[in-house]
């Protein structure tokens, strides 16, 4: 039992920590609804009285109480954070004069940061993509990730079967190679439609796919490359009600600045084509 309270305090610990990091980003990026939510959660996670059933009784009376009121709040709290990345959109829109002061860029540092942190349980892989561009590249500028994952995106199978298809006829060769470029649109990024896990990871990509006869079946290498990189100017919606934009040209700031580093993403796997 002490080394079950012990390790929940240590994991009380690191989210309260991580929680008031937090805190003091959505303080200094002004958002003010989203710091009293924040503030709640970091109460609730303080790693004191463990023990007591009575405090944990209060933490479920203030968790319960925060549910209730995030839910009446969210659309001031997604509004604020509209309004303040419009702010800024319209100062990186004027740079160099006024341009993003140091305090406004590790603000747009964090948020690229709580943008990946908070979306990791739906969208893990461009929340691996997005993290790791704060750290430097290997020196070829391309990090290979093995997954299957876009196996599930109706463009990248509907290419494959079509692939398979061709593939059938072939009688003489023991190798075949095809590549292609896919985009997609960026009404497909927001939150609920069927492809927003792919369209973000991958758009736009480069497909290529070697397939190697082996007997009666075909091993199909299937690599899946995209430039993880922000563009100067890009508006886009990932939530539409109550609807939330990102400006992507704050973070090409931090980009031109040396904050973050862009790199190639490549997503390799391999399939039988008796499996397609």
């Amino acid at each position: 039992m002490q080394i079950l309270i012990f390790f929940i305090q240590i994991l009380f610990f690191l989210i309260t920590l991580l929680t008031f990091i937090t805190l003091l980003w959505a303080i200094h990026f002004q958002v003010y609804w989203i710091s009293i939510v924040v503030f709640w959660i970091l109460i609730i996670f303080l790693p004191i009285y463990i023990k007591s059933k009575t405090f944990w009784k209060i933490r479920g009376i203030i968790f319960l109480f925060l549910i209730v009121f995030t839910v009446f709040i969210l659309r001031n709290s997604i509004e604020e954070l509209n309004q303040r990345i419009f702010y800024l959109s319209n100062k990186h829109n004027q740079a160099p004069s006024p341009g993003l002061t140091l305090g406004e860029k590790m603000s747009v540092y964090g948020l690229n940061i709580l943008m990946a942190v908070s979306t990791f349980a739906i969208y893990p892989e461009i929340a691996a993509e997005t993290i790791l561009l704060v750290i430097p590249p290997p020196s070829n500028g391309i990090r290979t990730f093995d997954s299957d994952f876009a196996l599930r995106s109706s463009k990248v199978s509907s290419i494959l079967k079509q692939f398979n298809q061709d593939l059938k006829q072939e009688k003489t060769l023991t190798k075949v190679s095809f590549e292609k470029n896919i985009v997609w649109s960026t009404e497909e990024y927001i939150l609920g439609k069927p492809e927003a896990r792919y369209a973000l990871t991958l758009n736009p990509c480069k497909m290529i796919i070697t397939a190697i006869r082996k007997g009666e079946i075909w091993e199909l290498q299937v690599s899946l490359k995209v430039k993880c990189k922000y563009p100067k100017h890009s508006i886009l919606t990932l939530i539409k009600y109550p609807e939330l934009k990102i400006e992507e040209g704050l973070f090409w700031v931090l980009q031109e600045d040396g904050w973050l580093f862009p790199y190639i993403a490549e997503w390799k796997f391999k399939i039988d084509n008796t499996k397609i």
